[in-house]
């Protein structure tokens, strides 16, 4: 099986692109944006469909996977048009390539698209996106319901060290290693799926006949200041400057509205899927993480 991932250079790509190529029946090709090229993946803008169509008509995959996204929700709110063009119009582009291709498309999208009211969202649990960048990823997934019935939409939150360093968990380890105050969060809710899990789970997803929605989440729910401190003492680092904070906070840095609780019901996933899934202590203790085992370790990130 030939498979793209699309945003191949991102967090989340750049892990099942390392997953594929650790099967042998897979043949995996990344794409990285025109504007950040990186060597060993092809150049793809998907806001531009003739773009989409040059790449798909010479390499011929059988599935492709889209973790191409504008993430910063910040920046989303700032560049409207530019998080629309990439987060919706992007993957409408590649669901139409896909229709007329039979290309099996498997769009990454995410849990912030619920409003966070309640929290142990099932696939169809109504979706109230507060903020640019949620209601850009609901778009998406709307094209693509409406445009191709061979689709798998993936919802999910998840956490690993990202090599591009930024991200949840990436920013709790500079501050261990750095010894500085961490303020977690108590009023948020989530249950994040280690992203080495989530990357497995959408490569069975390739192979299996399965077309909707699936929430790809972890067992666990936490808070962010559970989280946090579960991995200060996992990793052996005190937890005496972790502090409980609110959600509230935001306002004075972000203008921009957060769900407080969008964990989700894996039980379909757990039922589909037959991949184990790691608890945060045993995802603690894999080797990536044995640089910060050491209360002494001083390297930041």
């Amino acid at each position: 099986m030939l498979i793209f991932i699309v945003g191949a250079s991102g967090f989340l790509g750049s892990y099942i692109l390392k997953s594929c190529r650790q099967e042998k029946d897979i043949t995996a090709l990344g794409t990285s944006a025109c504007n950040h090229p990186q060597d060993g993946l092809k150049c793809l803008d998907i806001t531009r469909p003739e773009n989409i169509w040059s790449i798909i008509i010479e390499f011929k995959p059988e599935c492709i996977i889209n973790c191409a996204a504008m993430t910063n929700l910040d920046e989303c709110e700032q560049q409207p048009d530019l998080a629309k063009s990439i987060n919706s119009i992007g993957a409408k582009n590649l669901a139409e390539v896909c229709a007329c291709q039979g290309i099996k498309l498997i769009q990454i999208s995410t849990d912030s698209i619920f409003d966070g009211k309640s929290g142990g969202y099932y696939e169809e649990s109504e979706a109230h996106p507060l903020n640019t960048y949620a209601k850009t990823k609901l778009d998406a997934e709307r094209f693509i319901t409406s445009i191709t019935r061979n689709h798998i939409i993936v919802r999910t939150n998840f956490y690993g060290i990202n090599p591009n360093g930024k991200h949840l968990l990436n920013w709790v380890l500079t501050n261990l290693v750095s010894d500085k105050e961490i303020i977690g969060f108590d009023d948020t809710q989530f249950n994040p799926l280690w992203v080495q899990d989530l990357a497995q789970c959408i490569l069975k997803l390739t192979t299996i006949p399965y077309r909707g929605k699936l929430h790809c989440a972890g067992n666990e729910r936490f808070s962010k200041y559970e989280f946090i401190k579960k991995i200060a003492i996992g990793l052996g680092y005190s937890n005496a400057k972790i502090k409980k904070g609110s959600s509230n906070q935001m306002s004075s840095l972000s203008s921009v509205q957060r769900p407080k609780d969008t964990h989700l019901a894996n039980s379909r996933m757990r039922q589909l899927l037959n991949v184990k899934i790691h608890t945060l202590e045993e995802v603690l203790q894999n080797q990536s993480f044995d640089s910060y085992r050491s209360k002494t370790f001083k390297k930041i990130l």
